[in-house]
């Protein structure tokens, strides 16, 4: 069976009890290790193995090399992690004049591209898909709708641009599903009732700040 090896890190200490050792840190198969040479060694052993071949300093040692390597390890990919871009970005917009007026709109781009979009009603509690939303509304309703989706279509993309170097198509891939809308679930509810929070707190103005 073929075996995959690819070495990461490979040095010698200079000083302390394990002076001489060779460290090694590899991947074989997708499977992390370390691993450790004695001074005059030409084979490499894991650490439980080296232990049973030197003194207690020198065992001690080589364990506290091996915490200090999977402690940069571990820092590494939290730091990593970190600056992940998220799954998705997501824009909201309230339309504020003409035939769609009090109408909300919400694109999200994900980092393939494809944008997906959910309306809510005026005064409404609930996001619906465009097919859903778009069901016997007037023209100009319709209208008003289309043109706050492709304006928001295109700052969607310019922001996909900016934060990730990934320039989508200008023809849009849409995904527009009853599962995006169950996706977002409760969650999505409640930060929408958080956001009306807000709002009624910024009505109240320097009452609610004392």
């Amino acid at each position: 069976r073929s075996s995959l090896l690819r070495v990461h890190e490979e040095r010698i200490l200079i000083d302390g009890a394990a002076a001489g050792w060779s460290i090694r840190t590899s991947t074989r198969n997708g499977k992390f290790a370390v691993l450790y040479r004695a001074p005059t060694g030409i084979r490499w052993c894991q650490l439980h193995i080296a232990r049973k071949r030197v003194k207690a300093p020198v065992a001690s040692a080589l364990a506290a090399e091996k915490r200090e390597i999977l402690l940069r390890m571990k820092e590494a990919k939290a730091e990593a992690n970190s600056e992940k871009p998220p799954p998705h970005l997501v824009q909201a917009c309230e339309i504020i004049g003409g035939a769609a007026e009090g109408w909300i709109v919400r694109g999200k781009i994900n980092m393939q591209g494809t944008i997906s979009y959910t309306l809510r009603r005026p005064h409404g509690l609930r996001w619906e898909t465009r097919g859903e939303a778009y069901m016997n509304l007037d023209a100009a309703v319709v209208e008003g709708l289309d043109k706050e989706r492709i304006a928001m279509g295109q700052s969607l993309r310019e922001m996909l641009a900016r934060k990730t170097g990934v320039v989508a198509p200008e023809a849009e891939q849409e995904q527009d599903t009853e599962q995006d809308q169950e996706q977002d679930g409760d969650q999505e509810q409640d930060q929408d009732r958080e956001q009306d929070q807000e709002q009624e707190q910024e009505q109240d103005g320097d009452q609610e700040q004392e």
